[in-house]
């Protein structure tokens, strides 16, 4: 059950775009310097950022919460690269694996993150980045994990799989929809703590409501409960303006594929430094990274040189690294195109486009939005369902006849469903106009 929230008022838009607006004034101005060379006014620098990825001509994308399409100039990065490995592969390898490129491509991405060179790893995704966690975790049978009623089953299963093998216990806390306060969320977490507590599991940004949890404050709580806390940052990085060591959280698995626009298959893991020696990695081919032995003689002596010169939490669980160099060097386009612009102006972008389709989906007769209106509560992703419609259908029929993507997300445990609109840079208000039109079409 939803309840029905009330329409924004005038006060509300103000203040969100208040919000908005505010943290594209944050963003340093060194960030803008090497932006001299994009659009000088709004309208002709988001038609310009139109352009950057691989958007089918005619179709109205409004699904960057499940697939961000990849920026066309990562993608012939991604070319080059695998080309480079089948005309050289051991020149390849010497050039993009050693040490030194390795390190130096770690810390490209932990400055982006606001991380330390030793806390970040590359992987195939947020999945296998909260895999991880969950299988490296020293937890016993009886350990609680909390979590919310709506993570994504890519966070809930990684903790229900430990739960069937290792015999903890999962335990999820009911999160209302829409959420008028970030206090209740802080509440649930906290009345839901026993002493058998291990994990607060959270999502940054809910993928089904669109609700930005108050992650730091979450984090600050299971530190003081000496309690680890585990973030899935999917559907926040690359849309949200913010630091990894700011949030304070032990570990932050991201997708690099949605907001940030990089290839499919590109995932980041962040593992605060006073972990690093307490989580088991879940595959290994050598000693390197987890273990000083190597009495067994079974190890490549060229390998276990080369890697061990790599950033240590890369070097631990970063075992399939080597095998996936072409997609991440397609992510250095992704990380220009972000600083170029400047991540809170993208941010204020994503938030000035989820306001307006707020204010558009309004004018739907039976529509109610149930992604949260406190300003501290909502991003870039719009949730809302129409009484008295079969919504799945409703997403097809928008994808067939109006070709307009949205996505229909449900949770048959709670008795969630809702219609997601996720709008990113690459999309105008004429996309929100055009997802309106064919509401009020299929309604009619």
């Amino acid at each position: 059950m939803t309840d029905s929230p009330k329409p924004l008022s005038r006060r509300e838009v103000l203040t969100t775009l208040g919000v908005a607006a505010s943290a594209a004034s944050l963003w340093p101005a060194a960030a803008h310097a090497a932006a001299a060379d994009l659009p000088l006014s709004s309208r002709e620098l988001w038609e310009w950022v139109r352009a950057q990825p691989v958007l089918q001509t005619g179709i109205v994308y409004l699904d960057t919460a499940s697939t961000g399409p990849a920026l066309r100039t990562a993608l012939v990065a991604e070319y080059r690269s695998r080309e480079a490995i089948n005309l050289n592969h051991g020149e390849y390898s010497r050039t993009w694996l050693s040490p030194a490129a390795v390190t130096q491509f770690a810390e490209r991405i932990a400055a982006f993150a606001g991380a330390g060179t030793d806390e970040v790893t590359l992987t195939t995704g947020a999945t296998e980045s909260l895999n991880i966690v969950a299988n490296g975790l020293p937890l016993e049978a009886g350990d609680e994990i909390i979590v919310t009623t709506h993570e994504h089953a890519a966070h809930l299963h990684a903790w229900l799989l430990q739960a069937r093998r290792r015999g903890i216990v999962v335990k999820q806390i009911g999160m209302p929809a829409p959420l008028g306060d970030p206090v209740q969320i802080l509440e649930a977490f906290t009345a839901a703590i026993t002493p058998r507590t291990r994990v607060l599991a959270m999502s940054h940004v809910l993928y089904s409501t669109g609700t930005v949890l108050p992650v730091r404050e979450i984090c600050e709580l299971a530190r003081s409960r000496n309690i680890v806390s585990v973030v899935d940052g999917a559907q926040a990085f690359g849309m949200l303006n913010f630091s990894l060591r700011d949030l304070g959280c032990d570990f932050y698995a991201a997708s690099l594929a949605k907001w940030l626009n990089g290839g499919l298959g590109t995932g980041l893991l962040y593992v605060r430094g006073e972990w690093l020696d307490r989580l088991w990695p879940i595959a290994a081919d050598g000693p390197t990274g987890w273990s000083e032995g190597g009495s067994f003689g079974l190890a490549d002596p060229a390998d276990a040189e080369l890697r061990s010169g790599w950033p240590a939490t890369l070097r631990k669980f970063g075992t399939n690294y080597r095998s996936f160099v072409p997609l991440f060097q397609g992510l250095n386009v992704a990380f220009d195109l972000q600083e170029r612009i400047g991540r809170a102006r993208i941010e204020a972008r994503v938030r000035e486009l989820a306001i307006y389709a707020q204010l558009k989906l309004q004018e739907v007769r039976g529509l109610s939005v149930i992604t949260p209106t406190h300003p501290s509560l909502w991003a870039g992703i719009v949730s809302f369902t129409i009484r008295g419609q079969d919504l799945k259908p409703l997403a097809s029929a928008l994808a067939e006849r109006e070709s307009t993507v949205i996505r229909h997300v449900a949770h048959s445990g709670i008795a969630f469903e809702a219609l997601r609109v996720s709008p990113h840079v690459y999309n105008s208000h004429e996309d929100i106009d055009r997802l309106i039109f064919g509401l009020k079409q299929h309604m009619a």
